[in-house]
């Protein structure tokens, strides 16, 4: 395992593995620290290798369920992972960023919220929305100005996103396979409409996008968030004392 700076690279770690070896995702959320993920009693678990020793750290509490990490800005430093799903979501090492992160998500209630970029201290944000209320569009997060502002929309001539269904179905083997149906406005009507004449299937409606990595799920208390102005210029409201956010009316 190789790990280094601009044009200077060192072995912080060896070994052999027929099967599932490491694989380094980047540098760790703390100083001097590399983040491994590796396989431990049949799940892929995520651990902190300090870069003085090379030893391995124990597994970090609930990256068993996470698919790629979270990359900073400015330190290129691992912050955090994608937990994949109908609606995937982000996982912040840091408490104080998970939380920042929890009142984007209660800003836009009933939208697939995908992370796009942030500044260096997190503290604004650009997000994109897909849902029925705002459509596909951009929107810029300032955390400390308490404030949310469209920037423009995702496609030109395409402002709403059609609906998606998940299926699930068992395949030969007995394996339960969820799969996804893009219904095109008229049909998506027609469902809705059969679905209050007869009973339907159990099946959860998601928004899927082949291009975009969206993180939508929220953890944690139903927090105050930011005012949304529908113009290009953003509205300010009150301090929230816990975690100032911008909020819906």
């Amino acid at each position: 395992m190789v790990a280094g700076a601009s044009s200077c690279a060192a072995t912080v770690a060896s070994g052999h593995e027929d099967l599932e070896f490491p694989e380094l995702l980047g540098w760790g959320p703390t100083p001097d620290t590399l983040l491994v993920q590796m396989m431990e009693n049949g799940e892929r678990v995520w651990k902190l290798m300090p870069l003085k020793d090379g030893s391995m750290g124990p597994p970090m509490a609930g990256t068993e369920t996470l698919s790629e990490p979270i990359e900073h800005p400015l330190t290129n430093r691992m912050i955090g992972g994608v937990r994949p799903g109908d609606t995937e979501e982000y996982v912040f090492f840091d408490p104080a960023l998970q939380n920042s992160w929890n009142a984007v998500l209660h800003t836009f209630p009933g939208e697939r919220v995908l992370f796009e970029s942030a500044s260096a201290d997190f503290r604004k944000m650009i997000v994109r929305l897909e849902g029925p209320k705002h459509g596909l569009i951009y929107e810029l997060i300032d955390l400390d100005a308490h404030r949310a502002s469209p920037l423009g929309g995702v496609y030109e001539g395409l402002t709403q996103p059609l609906e998606v269904r998940r299926v699930n179905y068992t395949a030969a083997d007995g394996v339960t396979i969820p799969a996804y149906l893009t219904l095109p406005r008229a049909k998506a009507r027609a469902v809705s409409s059969a679905a209050r004449q007869r009973p339907s299937c159990p099946a959860s409606e998601s928004e899927a996008s082949s291009n975009t990595r969206g993180r939508a799920a929220s953890a944690g208390p139903r927090m105050p968030g930011f005012h949304r102005s529908s113009s290009s210029a953003a509205t300010p409201v009150a301090r929230n004392a816990s975690n100032p956010t911008p909020s819906r009316r």
